[in-house]
């Protein structure tokens, strides 16, 4: 599966530590360089977000079966941040992990 994970991508990883002053938690993102990953373009769409329209794109990425990442992290590919909406593992057909896929969305 590796060799055909021909991208690069940054898994960001929110971290959540101590209160601020004010009480509030306070937020950090951790990034992971150089992640290899396949992207793939899954749908377009217009919406109104907060009274405008925006450009909603929804793209696929594969990852090794062994990367971390989950809903809550962001995917920088290109230079665009793209929020991840469902993160699952596909099986082969031995039943052994074969790889990741991360469903992400980019809205402009």
């Amino acid at each position: 599966m590796k060799h055909l994970l021909k991208n690069l991508c940054d898994v960001k990883t929110l971290s959540v530590g101590a209160a601020d002053e004010d009480g509030h938690p306070v937020e950090s993102w951790a990034t992971t360089s150089g992640v290899r990953c396949r992207v793939y373009s899954y749908g377009f769409g217009r919406e109104t977000l907060e009274w405008k329209e925006a450009l909603i794109g929804d793209y696929l990425f594969d990852f090794a079966p062994d990367q971390a990442i989950t809903e809550q992290d962001k995917i920088v590919f290109e230079g665009d941040t793209f929020d991840v909406i469902m993160v699952r593992q596909c099986r082969g057909y031995n039943g052994a992990m074969h790889h990741k896929v991360a469903l992400a969305r980019l809205v402009r």
